[in-house]
């Protein structure tokens, strides 16, 4: 059973939340919801709503951000060998909408929360909606500016007592952004590439380290993805 606030997703026993989307209206759409099984239909704000979730679950949330989604799926199954992995699907165009969901949808068990993030100047604000223990950067993000743009809204909005950042010693912005990142109240836990390693293999080895995973295991979630 899930949160669905699309009407043509919705399963039986789904709750669905009628929203304004773009052209789409939620509202118009309550009889196709009920007719695919909501068990109830409930006007909320969602993302108060996620918010709240995050602080009862106290679910552990790892935010990759990428250029695409496959480095945050493949964390997932990492992580998943050893935890109650959840990983957030992008059931809803709105990226912040979407995180919102996925945590929402992960059950208070879950002991972490992927959450895919394909980064854009469009979407920075996701991370204010996610408030992450631990964020995975990948290549993608290109200037200083996209950077320092991740880490700032996070120290305001919700002050965490040990957050995590990962950074390649690769990006010729590493420098001047660590320096940023500790600033801010980031731990910042660099990770190198070999020639023939890719950053979201290295940054697995380096995040499920850091979960306490061994070697081999993580290994063995790496075998699992393909």
């Amino acid at each position: 059973m899930a949160i669905q606030v699309i009407a043509d997703c919705v399963t039986p026993g789904d709750t669905f939340v009628p929203m304004q989307l773009d052209d789409y209206d939620g509202h118009q759409h309550v009889d196709v919801a009920v007719a695919n099984g909501a068990s109830r239909v409930v006007r909320m704000d969602v993302l108060q709503q996620a918010r709240a979730h995050r602080k009862k679950a106290r679910m552990g949330i790892v935010a990759v951000l990428a250029t695409d989604r496959d480095p945050g799926q493949r964390l997932a199954r990492v992580l998943g060998m050893q935890y109650s992995v959840s990983c957030a699907a992008a059931s809803v165009p709105d990226p912040i909408l979407s995180a919102a969901l996925g945590i929402l949808n992960a059950s208070v068990s879950t002991d972490i929360l992927v959450v895919p993030v394909v980064h854009s100047a469009l979407n920075r604000r996701v991370l204010q909606c996610l408030y992450p223990t631990h964020t995975v950067v990948l290549p993608g993000l290109q200037t200083q500016a996209d950077k320092v743009a991740v880490l700032l809204p996070l120290r305001k909005q919700f002050p965490l007592v040990d957050r995590h950042v990962y950074w390649p010693y690769a990006d010729h912005h590493y420098q001047r952004i660590s320096q940023k990142a500790q600033a801010l109240g980031y731990r910042v836990l660099p990770y190198s590439v070999g020639q023939a390693e890719t950053h979201s293999l290295m940054a697995c080895y380096r995040v499920g380290e850091q979960w306490g995973l061994s070697a081999a295991m993580i290994g063995m979630g790496l075998v699992h993805d393909h």
